[in-house]
């Protein structure tokens, strides 16, 4: 008899095998990137995640290089018990950050450290869903609003940067992620003038429908023709993809609890049924 642990890999490994079937991926995809770096992957999962801890100087990177190395070997088709390591990775520095705070040697602008604060929250709440099924709202929340602090109160001038504006966007996919109505509808009305940055035609396009399962199909839509992102990657960013994708799911009325990787591979290889 199958023991239960067998039973919960078997299904990522369904989908994983279905969607990588083909011996010889494509140059560029994320099968053929994680295959190149399997051996890298591998090894920095085994290594100390604290390594080198006080000189980091790119905060933004402690939980987010976790939950991104995770989501790349499971698009990639790589091992579940990589994918996992990669997941308690970014729980043990998340908890870190909200214990001690961010390294003391970061080479950053302190007032950047409200919104990466928050960023380390979210993406907390994003690894604990995917590893143990369980999504804790609170703290996610707790991370949008400090995030959005930043946006709206540190930069209060009505003409934000360019790099203020590509951080706020961010929070747009969150922001439907966590059911956020009013949070969403001020981000859009403040970027109604502003010029054109990554996707922001499809969140005004989001906001301006009345039917969630309209928004659904436009995220959607906008996911299939992604053809660019790091890497040459046709998927683009994992991260964000996974963000599009929860949104997706969120916007069709399923509930974060239930949802799995295996879920979001499907909604991100456009192989899951509206």
């Amino acid at each position: 008899m199958s023991s239960w642990l067998e039973l919960i890999r078997r299904p990522f490994r369904a989908v994983l095998a279905d969607q990588h079937a083909d011996p010889t991926p494509p140059p560029g995809s994320w099968k053929a990137r994680y295959i190149r770096d399997a051996e890298h992957y591998r090894l920095r999962a085994d290594r100390d995640p604290f390594e080198g801890w006080e000189k980091i100087k790119v905060p933004h990177h402690l939980v987010r290089r976790e939950l991104q190395s995770a989501l790349d070997v499971a698009f990639g088709g790589g091992d579940l018990k990589i994918y996992r390591r990669y997941l308690d990775r970014a729980l043990l520095k998340a908890e870190r950050i909200r214990r001690d705070g961010l390294p003391e040697n970061r080479d950053r602008h302190s007032d950047l450290d409200r919104f990466e604060l928050g960023e380390a929250q979210c993406d907390e709440a994003y690894a604990r869903l995917l590893r143990d099924g369980t999504w804790d709202m609170a703290v996610f929340s707790l991370g949008l609003e400090q995030m959005a602090e930043w946006c709206f109160d540190k930069h209060s001038n009505p003409r934000w940067d360019d790099f203020t504006k590509e951080k706020a966007l961010e929070l747009a996919p969150r922001a439907v992620v966590a059911s956020k109505d009013e949070l969403f509808a001020k981000l859009l009305k403040r970027m109604s003038k502003m010029s054109e940055i990554r996707d922001l035609d499809l969140w005004r396009a989001v906001a301006e429908t009345t039917s969630p399962a309209r928004g659904a199909s436009l995220i959607q839509r906008c996911l299939a023709q992604c053809s660019k992102g790091y890497d040459n990657t046709p998927l683009g960013n994992p991260t964000y993809q996974f963000e599009l994708a929860l949104s997706i799911w969120v916007l069709r009325g399923n509930p974060l609890e239930a949802v799995s990787i295996d879920a979001v591979v499907k909604i991100v290889y456009g192989q899951d049924a509206d």
